[in-house]
């Protein structure tokens, strides 16, 4: 699995729309001080592919960030010749949602 694309907004430090592109990349580094959001990006990656993160498990309405309602996180990623998108969207209230195309 490779990823190409991450865009995450209202998930954990990320309050606004981010998008992480890695396409023309061989190689990623994810450095930055304390804060910076490092472990919220791999938290991301987790929790589009899987639902959960491996501190957080499966509570995930704490992945929310703290002034929003609602997270949107979507991977778009490469499996061999494949190209998929998972997408979550953690909702405070009411049904959260998640699609895999």
């Amino acid at each position: 699995m490779r990823p190409l694309e991450l865009t995450v907004e209202g998930f954990r430090s990320y309050r606004s729309r981010v998008t992480f592109d890695w396409r023309d990349r061989r190689l990623v580094g994810i450095v930055g001080p304390i804060g910076a959001g490092k472990s919220s990006i791999l938290d991301a990656v987790a929790f589009a592919l899987y639902g959960k993160t491996p501190g957080i498990g499966s509570a995930t309405k704490s992945l929310i960030h703290q002034l929003c309602d609602e997270a949107h996180v979507a991977l778009t990623f490469e499996v061999g010749d494949e190209v998929w998108k998972a997408v979550r969207a953690p909702k405070r209230k009411g049904q959260s949602g998640h699609q895999l195309m």
